[in-house]
């Protein structure tokens, strides 16, 4: 398999379970140049996170909030959920839920906490 540089993805298992996933990842790669828009094209991928440090100053930041709103439109053509992690705030979460955003994810909703926990939090739900 050739080296590729350093690129990170978050995939789901929907992706992984795919019996051709890596050859996928690999021709999207070498047809895009690694350009992370061409990849998002051409991966199909079902959702785009947007980073935190995007968030952090979204409450003062006109241009931060732009680039969320952008990226959600973007990914929206594609067919791709957002979700914006890094939400640690009341305020942050007043702002984003204006926006056509998917998913919140950061510790003003949960801390991080184990799998067990998670599937004992769930089943305390039902």
């Amino acid at each position: 398999m050739k080296r590729y540089p350093d690129f990170i993805m978050n995939v789901s298992y929907s992706q992984l379970e795919r019996s051709d996933f890596v050859e996928m990842v690999q021709t999207t790669l070498e047809e895009t140049g690694f350009s992370s828009l061409g990849a998002l094209k051409l991966l199909r991928a079902d959702v785009v996170k947007i980073d935190r440090a995007f968030v952090r100053n979204l409450d003062r930041s006109d241009a931060d909030r732009r680039v969320i709103h952008s990226v959600a439109g973007i990914a929206d053509t594609f067919g791709a959920r957002i979700c914006v992690e890094g939400v640690e705030t009341q305020a942050l979460w007043d702002v984003l839920k204006l926006d056509d955003i998917d998913t919140l994810q950061g510790c003003f909703f949960s801390r991080p906490i184990r799998f067990g926990e998670f599937v004992s939090w769930c089943e305390g739900r039902d």
